[in-house]
């Protein structure tokens, strides 16, 4: 199969010095290396972006479990799929896009758990400060919950994947000035909600 972009040669040198030249590789760089028969160059790119996946998939999930089975099926889809991927840097709109349609068929296809919640019995003084962060963001992952489908995915996007706004709107498949709606009016209404519990809190 032939590429519009020349293939990158990696340089014969030391094995550690070749993997940090993979390091500084671009994400487009590192999949066209890939596609010619390189899979250090894709091991790089799995350990780039391998964190924020799962912590994504997980979120659309309902936990972390289903979530890193499903980041490990993304990373095996987009493997496959390294001689079509066209650069042009839009690699993590590419990743991400494989990731929520993966993600939307598995929700699809069972019920995604929901974690756990923490019980205060038994706490010590000295982790009371992880106890409240703990809190806070079941209240934030609460609330997120009861957002749209829509709204909830741009939050996902420009947040825990870490996408731009062009990126988060190719993703969501949307204009750009729609995703920075979606994200400005989820965030209002997050803190809304949020300041209305708090209220409430004694």
């Amino acid at each position: 199969m032939t590429h519009d972009a020349p293939i990158i040669p990696i340089l014969p040198i030391a094995p550690k010095r070749a993997a940090a030249e993979l390091r500084d590789r671009s994400d487009d760089e590192l999949m066209r290396l890939a596609a010619g028969g390189c899979p250090e160059a894709f091991d790089v790119l799995t350990l780039r972006y391998a964190g924020t996946l799962r912590a994504f998939c997980a979120r659309m999930l309902g936990g972390p479990g289903r979530g890193d089975d499903v980041a490990q099926e993304v990373l095996l889809e987009i493997w496959r799929a390294r001689h079509r991927y066209e650069g042009q840097g839009r690699f993590k709109a590419f990743l991400f896009t494989a990731a929520r349609n993966r993600c939307l068929r598995a929700i699809k296809s069972y019920q995604a758990p929901r974690e756990a919640v923490e019980e205060f019995a038994g706490v010590d003084v000295d982790q009371l400060d992880v106890v409240l962060e703990n809190e806070r963001r079941r209240r934030v992952a609460g609330q997120l919950e009861a957002l749209s489908p829509k709204l909830r995915e741009v939050v996902w996007l420009r947040f825990s994947a870490g996408l731009d706004f062009e990126e988060v709107a190719k993703v969501a498949k949307c204009p750009v000035e729609t995703a920075r709606s979606r994200v400005f009016l989820a965030l209002q209404r997050l803190r809304k909600a949020l300041g209305k519990d708090e209220g409430s809190t004694p």
